[in-house]
Formats: structure tokens, C-alpha cells, sequence
């Protein structure tokens, strides 16, 4: 009961945003802040968070360190989660089981959705079921919460809500729920990046950033300027000279499997002012050159 830990951290704006809900009068607010705090004035208004907070929390909002005794008791009385085929509920009395002879999943008892049987069979032999669940934090801890809902409870309501206003807003899941839960502010940054997610071999490196325009350029510039020591901290980036970019290019034209020898042949017979005598050296500038413009396999980060 409770939810289950899933190992993805709580960033920065997680925690910022749930220790305040008032403003500090005795600092001057910044971008970051004011931005955020708009974004809150504007969903508290939403018809649905009031609703919610009238409703169910009785018009009340919790403190931080009663959400996950809350999440607890509105799981047990809830009921068992939900598994859904696509975005059709299964009801709870129907079970899903393995079908070993067949190799597929099975309802029991049956199920028809006679408007969407192309999109029931596929859910059943291909993707399966799947659970929806509600991301929130818990005071002290560095993690996310899920907690799989059941469809028509407080839970799964207060989820709808929560993705809702997390494409709204862009917020994550996690302080979406806290907001709606105990006030606190989401913390929305207005400038953002991440590295480009590299799964295959051949992936140059990108930079990705997300600027609010009221952002001077001196400002994103600076925050590149980090980001970019942190993924290159002891290199320079210089441009290639006329060189290193036929050395590179050489690279990239000649077969695979070429040896290093026949490389440079063909080399100093095409550029004799830069003929080389020596094939380490022919190989060492070759490699350098290709370091300078090859795609780089790297794992995302945000920062």
C-alpha cells in the first residue's frame, strides 16, 4: 500500500516548490518566481482544482507531511487499481490472465466492445493492459511516488487533473499533485535544456534549449556557456583548419577497411605539401580530425 518508489530524483524545482506558499516579502522576486506563481494563480482558478479541493478535501488543503497518509487511506478505500486497454477501463470483477497455449492475454469473463474490437484485440495480443498511476512526493524523501489508481476514485480524479495541468502549465506530474494537494508552488524555469538522447551508434551531439524569450542573451548565454563545460570540461572547440578538414573528409571517403598505409599514400599523392613520412603520425591527425565533427553517442541529461 502506499505507492510504489520508482527511482526517478526529485529535481531542484520539486523541492522549491513545495516549501513555500506565500510570498517572501523581503526579497525581490525574480523571473523564475513570478512566473511561477502566475502559473499557480491561474490553475487555482481552474474549475476542476476547485472543485476538487472543495469536494474532496473539504476546503482544506493538506500540509506536506500528511500527503502520503492521505494518498494511503485514498488507495485502501479506492479499491483494487484499474487495468485499462488503451483508454477502455476493464471493470474489477474481470480478470486478465496469460493464455500459455495461445500466447496472448485473456479476459475473464469475456469482454465485448463491439465499437472497438480492432482496438480491444490489439490492446490483448499486442501491448496488453496497462495500469494508470499517480505521481506525487513525500516530504523528506528525494524520489517520486506512483501509486496505480482505480478508475472513478479520488486518486485516479485527482490524476486526470494532475496530467491536465501538467500540460498546461509545464509542470511534472509529481508537482502537480503536491500543488493541488497543499498550495505549493511549482517551480516553472524559464530556461531549461538538455542533452539530445542518443540510442544508436551514429548520433551527433545536440544541445537542446527551452527559452523564455523575456530572457536576456547574456543570460542564456551563460547557462550554455555551464552546460557545455559540463559535457566538454577540458576541450576546446576550434575550427578545423584546411588541413584537418581534407584529413577529415579523407576519412570519410576512403573504404572501411582500408589500411592505414594505403590511406596515406593516397594522401601525399593528392596533397604533397602535407605530405606525411611517418603512419602514426598520418593516423594520430586523422583521429584528431574526426574527434572534432563526429556524432558522439551520449545518455540524456537534463541540468
Amino acid at each position: 500500500m502506499g505507492g510504489s518508489i520508482i527511482p526517478q530524483a526529485i529535481g531542484s524545482h520539486l523541492q522549491a516548490g513545495a516549501t513555500q506558499r506565500k510570498s517572501d516579502s523581503g526579497k525581490t522576486p525574480d523571473h523564475r518566481s513570478l512566473l511561477s506563481r502566475a502559473a499557480a494563480k491561474d490553475a487555482a482558478y481552474d474549475a476542476s482544482v476547485i472543485a476538487f479541493r472543495e469536494e474532496v478535501l473539504e476546503g482544506a488543503l493538506l500540509k506536506a507531511e500528511e500527503v502520503k497518509e492521505w494518498i494511503n487511506r485514498q488507495e485502501r478505500s479506492d479499491g483494487p487499481a484499474t487495468h485499462w486497454i488503451r483508454d477502455v477501463p476493464v471493470p474489477s470483477n474481470h480478470k486478465i490472465t496469460w493464455l500459455e497455449k495461445e500466447r496472448r492475454f485473456g479476459i475473464s469473463p469475456e469482454l465485448e466492445f463491439p465499437s472497438m474490437a480492432r482496438a480491444f484485440d490489439f490492446g490483448i495480443t499486442g501491448a496488453g493492459t496497462q495500469l494508470k498511476t499517480l505521481a506525487y512526493v513525500v516530504a523528506g524523501e528525494q524520489w517520486v511516488r506512483y501509486v496505480p489508481t482505480a478508475h472513478g476514485g479520488v486518486l485516479d480524479r485527482l490524476r486526470e487533473i494532475t496530467e491536465r495541468l501538467a500540460c498546461r502549465y509545464e509542470w511534472d506530474q509529481a508537482s502537480g499533485t503536491l500543488f493541488i494537494l497543499t498550495g505549493a508552488i511549482p517551480v516553472i524555469e524559464p530556461l531549461s535544456s538538455q542533452i539530445d538522447v542518443a540510442h544508436d551508434r551514429f548520433r551527433r551531439r545536440v544541445i537542446e534549449l527551452r527559452v523564455d524569450p523575456a530572457l536576456s542573451p547574456e543570460q542564456v548565454a551563460a547557462h550554455y556557456r555551464r552546460l557545455r563545460q559540463k559535457i566538454m570540461p577540458r576541450r576546446r572547440v576550434r575550427e578545423l583548419s584546411e588541413k584537418h578538414l581534407r584529413l577529415a573528409a579523407l576519412e570519410v571517403e576512403r573504404p572501411a577497411d582500408e589500411s592505414w598505409s594505403t590511406r596515406m599514400s593516397s594522401w601525399n599523392q593528392s596533397y604533397p605539401r602535407w605530405k606525411y613520412h611517418h603512419q602514426s603520425n598520418f593516423r594520430r591527425d586523422v583521429l584528431k580530425a574526426r574527434s572534432e565533427y563526429s556524432p558522439q553517442v551520449l545518455r540524456s541529461r537534463v541540468y
